[in-house]
């Protein structure tokens, strides 16, 4: 079920930006600043200054992360890994150069051990991300197609019986101008209201669920969830998402 991927999805979202990016470049920013802090109190300007530019680096590119998972964006995706390329070039540099702190390789090591956990929870996260989009794409599509043929059989349902009540209406009448106004009427009272049904039936409850589950990804648990009572497809599927609220809200 493509609802049921899409809340999984979610999910491992969620856990590999909170268990592992968020932890990451915390690390990565406390270490930084402790140590350009320190460099700075013992006058070795040099290194403090390389240590600034680590900083600068670090948190540009942290801001095209976050770009990225408020967006999905595929061009922040593109200036996140332009950005972790230049702060490890920043840290190799860092590693071959000595400092007047005794603690400054043991913290150089310790960014240059959470750096490549960073990137790497970016990347699960930003193929979890895109896979989740596809397939949503893919719903709303399925959905749109199943509309338009239901909307062709209804058209043709709706010829058919126009076709037999000018039958009826020439044998009774035989006057063309009753026929034609009964025609034009039936085709379009016919129309305007099973489009409406669809239309409202299942477009509405589809866009309002992925409404919802986009709202529930951005930590709104007070989102409301309609139609979990309903019997059918659309009812299962409200259902699967209300699951996915109550374990995010237990989680927080």
């Amino acid at each position: 079920n493509g609802f049921e991927q899409i809340v999984a999805l979610i999910n491992q979202r969620n856990a590999l930006e909170n268990e592992q990016l968020d932890v990451a470049g915390t690390k990565i920013r406390t270490e930084l600043t402790a140590l350009g802090d320190t460099l700075n109190e013992q006058e070795d300007y040099k290194a403090a200054n390389l240590v600034s530019i680590m900083q600068k680096d670090f948190l540009n590119t942290w801001l095209h992360v976050s770009k990225f998972l408020e967006t999905s964006d595929p061009a922040a995706v593109d200036r996140a890994y332009a950005g972790f390329k230049k702060v490890e070039s920043a840290l190799s540099f860092a590693q071959m150069i000595s400092a007047s702190d005794a603690g400054y390789v043991e913290a150089i090591d310790a960014v240059v051990a959470n750096f490549p956990k960073y990137e790497k929870a970016f990347t699960d996260l930003a193929a979890v991300i895109e896979k989740r989009n596809k397939i949503n794409a893919d719903i709303l599509y399925a959905n749109s197609k199943a509309i338009s043929e239901k909307l062709g059989a209804v058209k043709q349902s709706t010829n058919n019986d126009a076709q037999k009540l000018l039958a009826e209406t020439d044998r009774a009448s035989g006057a063309s101008e009753v026929r034609n106004i009964i025609v034009a009427g039936v085709t379009l009272l016919f129309g305007v209201a099973i489009a409406w049904f669809i239309g409202r039936g299942i477009t509405g409850p589809v866009l309002a669920l992925t409404n919802v589950m986009g709202r529930l990804a951005d930590g709104d648990w007070t989102t409301q969830i309609a139609g979990a009572e309903r019997k059918d497809e659309m009812g299962r599927m409200a259902r699967a998402v209300l699951i996915f609220k109550e374990n995010g809200i237990a989680a927080e």
